[in-house]
């Protein structure tokens, strides 16, 4: 993978155990961007699994910036490192989409 992988899911709290959802949607992203799906409602209410958050997964197939907002700027907005294959979650909000860049390259 050249880019990133992204997994909105919800995550729930049952007890002291923390548990992923279902994934709601996936998009591959295999250059800088941002998706064309959003962030879905707080809740998934056929599972019964308690509360739950909306979260994303990135996966990283280069190091990347990564944002997540409603209108999401990887490159000079508020952002996260995700080091190539590496996996991060992150807690979200209805409607939030997410950009990505990768990181620039030193030169010598």
């Amino acid at each position: 993978m050249k880019g990133v992988h992204l997994a909105f899911k919800y995550r729930h709290t049952a007890g002291s155990m923390s548990l992923n959802g279902r994934v709601a949607w996936p998009e591959t992203l295999d250059v800088a961007g941002s998706t064309t799906n959003k962030a879905l409602a707080n809740h998934e209410p056929e599972t019964g699994l308690g509360t739950c958050w909306p979260t994303i997964e990135v996966s990283a197939g280069v190091d990347a910036f990564v944002a997540v907002a409603p209108s999401p700027d990887a490159v000079g907005g508020p952002r996260i490192f995700v080091a190539a294959g590496q996996t991060r979650g992150v807690f979200c909000s209805v409607g939030d989409k997410v950009a990505w860049a990768p990181v620039p390259q030193a030169t010598s």
